[in-house]
């Protein structure tokens, strides 16, 4: 990075942008990704009386779902058919494209639901085509995503007056089952952060909209380091490889035992504490308590256990919840959330040795180079800015706002 762009990007953080005009309704959205986080979006704002676009890169995807004619959901929440089609009928129905123009013409809020490793893949694809006011949700954002989406459209030179938010985590715990999709429980832990300043709140109360069980998020490194899907999904899968190839996922609650959860769990997990605390995040949950606050509300506090596998075992939702096939899923949580915790560490003098291991071992199961992959604050534009200095620059909300945002266009 030059120093004309260092100073550019340090200039970003106290730089003010115009807020959004109240808390506005929208009536337009847009779903990028027809995977089953992407198709939930798209039947939850239908269910929310918005117009749906729904977008997706395979044509199969969408072949699949105009011969089905609907989305079926079972579960914990939107039970129901949602009709589907390219074009609006007399009913309201989540509108199909194959062309990301036409997805999110006119759409006021836009949820990319894709794998973070695509998500300035997406930031190229929509570059040319966002216009003012639009909003860009990714779900969830993976380590700085946000930051990662619009360091992206800088890139294209992008001069449209767009907010970038980012979720700490999906907002459904979501399995697949004969084609339809199972809701097992909803996260009352999802939080957001946006992208420029001073525009937080205003995000916050337009997503609700769709996603009513979203909470304010300080900043994204907030975000950031609440995610705790490296940790539950990353290390059982790698150290029972077994699960990589298999054609029959193996329940998640069983392949996190007492043994696992106590040792090398809980140490991923202090890794990412400490990081951290050294970026001057205060007061997040460990992973299991995270696990309570999301899908645990019944458990009073005094029954919650501070071990993840118990944790996993008190929650009804875990009981079908399976690990998937490795391949795009375990790439996206290495790279996207370890590789990046493992570069945070050592810009922090934060020694990493779990995720530094799990990364090598990821390298060798998957046969690719997954930490070349992976974000860093080199790929973000942040790593001349040291860690005490990163949030000490972002600005911090007024008294009575409940997030603050960082960075502009």
């Amino acid at each position: 990075m030059s120093d004309a762009e260092f100073r550019a990007v340090m200039g970003a953080f106290a730089r003010p942008s115009e807020p959004l005009n109240g808390s506005r309704t929208i009536t337009s959205v847009a779903v990028l990704g027809a995977g089953p986080m992407g198709r939930l979006i798209a039947c939850e704002a239908l269910a929310a009386g918005k117009e749906v676009s729904l977008y997706s890169a395979f044509a199969e995807e969408l072949t699949d779902l105009e011969a089905k004619g609907g989305i079926t959901v079972r579960g914990a929440h939107l039970v129901g058919t949602y009709s589907v089609g390219v074009s609006v009928g007399d009913s309201p129905r989540i509108r199909l494209n194959a062309g990301i123009d036409k997805a999110i013409e006119g759409a006021e809020v836009i949820f990319v639901a894709t794998p973070a490793t695509v998500h300035e893949t997406y930031a190229h694809l929509v570059a040319d085509h966002l216009r003012d006011g639009q909003i860009v949700v990714l779900v969830p954002g993976r380590f700085l995503g946000a930051a990662a989406f619009l360091e992206a459209l800088r890139g294209h030179g992008v001069s449209a007056s767009v907010k970038i938010a980012e979720l700490s985590e999906a907002p459904y715990l979501v399995v697949t089952q004969d084609g339809q999709l199972n809701v097992a429980a909803v996260s009352s832990s999802v939080h957001l952060a946006s992208l420029p300043v001073e525009t937080g709140r205003d995000v916050v109360e337009v997503v609700s909209q769709v996603l009513p069980h979203v909470h304010s998020a300080a900043d994204p490194l907030e975000t950031t380091f609440r995610s705790v899907t490296g940790i539950l999904y990353v290390a059982p899968q790698l150290l029972n490889a077994a699960t990589v190839d298999s054609q029959t996922p193996p329940l998640l609650s069983e392949l996190i035992g007492p043994a696992l959860s106590r040792t090398v769990l809980r140490k991923l997990d202090e890794e990412r504490l400490e990081v951290a605390f050294r970026y001057g995040i205060r007061d997040i949950p460990t992973a299991a308590q995270w696990l309570y606050e999301a899908f645990g509300e019944s458990i009073d506090a005094e029954s919650r256990s501070s071990d993840l596998a118990t944790a996993l075992s008190d929650l009804e939702a875990f009981d079908e919840v399976r690990i998937g096939r490795g391949g795009p899923g375990l790439v996206d949580e290495v790279a996207n959330s370890l590789v990046p915790l493992a570069d945070a560490g050592g810009r922090c003098a934060v020694p990493t040795p779990v995720s530094d291991t799990l990364i090598s071992l990821a390298n060798c199961v998957l046969d690719i180079d997954v930490r070349g992959l992976g974000r860093t604050m080199t790929s973000l534009g942040l790593d001349q800015i040291l860690p005490r200095d990163l949030r000490r620059n972002m600005p911090r909300p007024q008294a009575d706002e409940q997030t603050a945002m960082w960075w502009t266009v």
